[in-house]
């Protein structure tokens, strides 16, 4: 059983190899600043209100009115 004292430092070294890991990947030019954003839909695709996937785009898809 591991004492409070030794948990924080356990944690503290995984946060300081995480960082270290982070700015070697910066400094090799690997790091992307900007991080994709994670899936939400589990198990598929997810629907919009019109019962269509998302687009490939990233547009939306537009109601059209019936005339």
């Amino acid at each position: 059983m591991l004492t409070h004292r030794t948990q924080v430092a356990i944690s503290e070294l995984k946060l300081i190899r995480t960082i270290e890991r982070i700015e070697k990947l910066k400094h090799e030019g690997r790091w992307a600043f900007r991080q994709t954003k994670k899936q939400r839909g589990v198990g598929g695709l997810m629907k919009n209100s019109l019962g269509l996937p998302p687009r490939r785009d990233g547009g939306f898809y537009v109601k059209s009115s019936s005339l």
